[in-house]
């Protein structure tokens, strides 16, 4: 088999290529390309990229598609070894090309993977097809604008994006090629997410492997070994039946070592914006393993120790032991996605998947509503004209009296505002528990609403007593200041694209706060408390415990409370969930983050105020389950 022979990996593919994963792995914000933040980008938002490209990379348009949008060739590199990937063959499929235009960055930064870069230019030549279905990604569908499954064109090429992927291959007689493709959140492996699915396609229907079939196994298992620190066991193998109309299949056929990477679910990201970081990590990856040789360690049979795609498909809730008019038994949902009109955006609607006796069935939550009294939820008595006179209303009260729906007759989009309540423009049918339903329900204990089921969601109302829930999907008494971009979408508070702050209504003297939070290299954000300036939120108004790694003044890092202390421990967060605690008692601000106490200090300055969440773009910052209890 082919070795391009050079000094990093050779006998050493566990340690040696194990760090460098997880450099590249805390590096990722320097190059993740922050004008993608989502799934729902389109041609133009790539071709912008694309054409600001410097001069070490090589562009060409190779086709266009049936509506006449350019398909381009992306080129890096002149070294002997020919490299083709190509993505989103299906327009809604676009998690691999999120993750070459970050690769485009990496190639094009200067920093301590210099020597890395260099080798790739020398060894290899890398050859960028993104986007190849450009007219789906405009209608988020899969198919091309004529209807016609790009993937299964590879004989007739009927299509004009198909001829072009043939006519590209063809001439380059790539030598490896990546198939960049994403699975739905309900893939499984065993029972948990199929996060990220491979498979090395047969090239006939007796699935016999030739010496570049076995080259292409060997890679995706080293590949395998490489992210299972980031996902571990959420890796699966696609099976490997011969399709002979996939370009996948013929592509392997033709001569060219091919390997499909499948893009499937994980845990609060339905965006797709870690998976888009394991497909930066795994390309990488392989070419390291390409230059060095180092995949030739990993004998073909490991391949086959990559445990299938399991037949089981994942539900986004499981309520289990549900006991309403008088039938006990276990209820799914899914979530489904509404498109708005130009297809860039979405909202969420739960639907029951499954019911019955689900002791077989997995999904990405489960609850137990064993010993829950369940109702049904109300719809909120008065007719409301306008948004504004939802969002006056006490809904932590009203939800703890079984008030679920709501009707206002004008102002709520459902794809800007997410209140986590059934927001309607006129009175709602009644929904059953039932197939395709989605039901509204309260679950109670001795006659105490303690949790409700609103569109496929489990919400607790009282997680802990004497907690209360601040900028939740349901709650309404916040308020925005700046002119950042804050969305909801799965239980996630995003702030990006300028600076602002969203702020509580309310005003806490002595509380605990705990919250959850994500945040880039590259964003400057902070948790602020005990403000008493509405119009000038600032640490000289507040007291600002600060979110931010990488700042320039280490001092003002994570942890520290901004101007008055240092943190007494640097703990690292970017890239990650990370949990933030704050309490206030009369003088003394005490903070930890990730258990980790960063703050002590006794200050008389502020006493009581408003509760403050910041963004200062570029980068952007996730908040999630933000609560408090007051002392």
């Amino acid at each position: 088999m082919r070795i391009i022979v050079l000094t990093v990996c050779i006998g050493l593919a566990g340690s040696v290529c194990a760090q460098f994963n997880l450099d590249l792995y805390k590096a990722y914000d320097r190059y993740r390309e922050v004008t993608i933040k989502d799934r729902r980008f389109k041609h133009e938002d790539i071709m912008k990229l694309i054409d600001k490209l410097g001069g070490q990379f090589i562009v060409n348009q190779v086709g266009e598609s049936a509506e006449k949008r350019a398909l381009k060739l992306v080129s890096f590199g002149d070294g002997p070894v020919n490299v083709l990937m190509w993505s989103q063959m299906h327009g809604n499929e676009p998690t691999a090309t999120m993750a070459l235009m970050d690769i485009f960055n990496f190639l094009e930064a200067d920093d301590e993977f210099n020597p890395f870069r260099r080798e790739i230019g020398s060894q290899l030549t890398l050859h960028f097809l993104p986007m190849l279905n450009p007219d789906g990604a405009a209608r988020f569908q899969r198919r091309n604008v004529q209807g016609i499954d790009i993937n299964r064109d590879a004989l007739m090429l009927q299509t004009p994006e198909g001829q072009t992927l043939k006519r590209v291959r063809d001439s380059l007689n790539a030598d490896w090629g990546f198939n960049l493709h994403d699975q739905g959140r309900a893939t499984s492996v065993n029972t948990r997410p199929a996060t990220i699915s491979v498979l090395a396609p047969a090239y006939n229907y007796e699935r016999e492997v030739n010496e570049k079939r076995g080259d292409a196994m060997q890679l995706i298992s080293f590949m395998n070994s490489q992210i299972q620190t980031f996902i571990p066991d959420q890796v699966g193998r696609y099976w490997d039946d011969f399709e002979p109309r996939a370009f996948g299949d013929n592509i392997q056929k033709w001569g060219t070592r091919t390997i499909l990477i499948e893009s499937g679910g994980y845990q609060g990201d339905r965006d797709k914006q870690q998976i888009r970081r394991i497909n930066f990590i795994m390309l990488l990856t392989a070419f390291k393993s390409m230059i060095s040789g180092a995949y030739e360690d990993f004998p073909v049979d490991q391949y086959e120790d990559i445990p299938n795609n399991g037949g089981i498909r994942l539900h986004d809730l499981i309520v289990r032991n549900l006991n309403f008019e008088g039938i006990q038994r276990d209820i799914a949902f899914r979530m489904n996605e509404t498109d708005s009109d130009d297809y860039r955006d979405y909202y969420l609607a739960g639907s029951i998947s499954d019911i019955g006796d689900l002791s077989t069935s997995y999904a990405y939550r489960t609850f137990d509503a064993s010993g829950l009294e369940v109702v049904k939820g109300k719809v909120y008595h008065e007719v409301l004209n306008k948004i504004e006179d939802f969002k006056t209303l006490n809904t932590n009260a009203l939800l703890k009296d079984g008030y679920t729906d709501f009707i206002v007759e004008e102002g709520y989009d459902p794809f800007k505002n997410g209140y986590g309540v059934n927001i309607h423009k006129k009175a709602p049918a009644d929904q059953r528990i039932d197939m395709g339903q989605n039901p509204s329900l309260v679950l109670r204990r001795n006659n105490s609403a303690e949790y409700l089921l609103i569109n496929g969601a489990i919400i607790s109302l009282n997680e802990n007593e004497g907690w209360k829930q601040l900028f939740g999907p349901w709650t309404s008494d916040w308020a925005e200041a700046g002119n950042a971009n804050w969305r909801r979408s799965d239980g996630v508070l995003t702030g990006s694209d300028s600076s602002g702050f969203v702020m509580t209504v309310d005003q806490f003297e002595d509380f605990h706060l705990k919250l959850e939070f994500l945040s880039d290299s590259e964003v400057n954000s902070g948790v602020f408390v005990r403000c008493g300036d509405r119009d000038s939120i600032s640490q000289a108004t507040c007291y600002e415990i600060n979110i931010w790694d990488e700042h320039p003044n280490q001092d003002y890092r994570t942890g520290a409370v901004v101007g008055i202390a240092k943190p007494l421990k640097k703990v690292s967060t970017t890239g990650k969930w990370s949990t933030y605690e704050i309490r206030a008692t009369g003088n003394r601000i005490e903070a930890w983050v990730n258990g980790e106490k960063t703050a002590d200090l006794t200050h008389d300055a502020l006493s009581m105020g408003f509760i403050a969440l910041q963004v200062v773009s570029p980068g952007e910052i996730r908040f999630r389950n933000v609560r408090i209890k007051e002392l």
